[in-house]
């Protein structure tokens, strides 16, 4: 008899662990859509963005830009994990190289049609103790133009 209540107490807790586990990341942080706009070379692309941090959050994020004729990544930048706060404003200006984190090296140079996709890693949700959550958007396809030859 008492094996059996261990069994179902063990049951309920699995259960109520696996509900959690489910939970989605829009709980802490909800990204809007990222629109790349096109651009001319040496200018990097600029960023149309959104965002809604519900609550402190620890977390991390990756940038991926892919050349959309040969799949080829441009860049990978990826940063270690910080506390976003809801309170925090983004820049009234947002270009390729603020996105990457400040990486020069991570804008087009070539020209061409790209995608990139960012990725953010809910570090410790529920203070650790269900796994990472993980929210992506991938943008649209953008084109650099080749610029004016001086």
């Amino acid at each position: 008899m008492r094996s059996a209540r261990r069994i179902d107490f063990l049951a309920v807790v699995v259960l109520l662990y696996a509900a959690l586990c489910v939970l989605p990341a829009s709980l802490w942080f909800s990204p809007g859509q990222v629109q790349v706009g096109d651009t001319i070379l040496p200018h990097p692309p600029a960023i149309g963005f959104s965002r809604v941090i519900k609550r402190p959050t620890l977390m991390s994020y990756q940038v991926v830009i892919r050349d959309i004729q040969t799949g080829v990544g441009v860049c990978d930048p990826r940063s270690n994990p910080f506390t976003y706060v809801p309170h925090a404003k983004l820049p009234a200006v947002i270009d390729l190289v603020w996105w990457t984190g400040g990486d020069t090296r991570c804008w087009p140079r070539t020209p061409g049609v790209y995608v990139m996709e960012t990725c953010w890693t809910i570090v410790a949700p529920l203070w650790g103790l269900l796994p990472k959550k993980v929210v992506c958007r991938e943008s649209n396809p953008f084109t650099v133009f080749e610029g004016a030859k001086s």
